[in-house]
């Protein structure tokens, strides 16, 4: 879970989550380098809100990954419940490798942001960075890969480890 101000870091996965007044991208990065943030623990890549709880939280998750194969991927949105209004809040943006993949607009439907959406990847190391912004308990999510049956899969721990992929223990040695 994410508390109104908090920093985890597991694994090439970090994230912070935050109050913030403003929208713009580097406006959110700088307020975050003023602030002191506590550790907390996280999971998958994902935002999970504790319940009741209702105020504008705005994320950034920063992940470094390594791709087994060249691919195109197809990802989606996973809802952490199945209410009426789940993502309804939500609003968010997808980078890989510092471009732009993907975004989930404020106003869209929840049908429309759980719509899957396609990635080609090539492999080796990539960064992965989401900034978002949700409401409430409804807009907690998991970013998921979606299988050859249409299955969710959660995005395998072993792409973010280092001790499994030297590579990304070398991609973030000069980082």
């Amino acid at each position: 879970t994410y508390p109104q101000q908090s920093t985890s870091i597991a694994q090439g996965i970090n994230v912070i989550s935050m109050r913030s007044t403003t929208r713009n991208r580097l406006e959110f990065i700088r307020e975050l380098s003023r602030h002191i943030i506590k550790p907390e623990r996280i999971a998958n890549i994902g935002i999970v809100r504790k319940p009741k709880e209702s105020a504008t939280l705005r994320h950034r998750i920063l992940a470094t990954m390594h791709i087994p194969e060249n691919s195109n991927y197809r990802m989606r949105l996973k809802p952490q419940n199945s209410q009426r209004h789940a993502l309804w809040g939500f609003s968010g943006d997808l980078y890989i490798d510092g471009k732009r993949v993907h975004r989930w607009p404020r106003g869209a439907s929840a049908t429309e942001k759980a719509k899957p959406f396609s990635l080609d990847l090539s492999q080796g190391v990539h960064t992965l960075e989401f900034y978002g912004e949700t409401h409430k308990e409804s807009d907690s999510f998991e970013l998921c890969l979606v299988g050859d049956d249409g299955n969710l899969q959660s995005i395998p721990a072993d792409w973010f480890d280092a001790k499994a992929h030297p590579e990304i223990a070398a991609f973030l040695e000069d980082k």
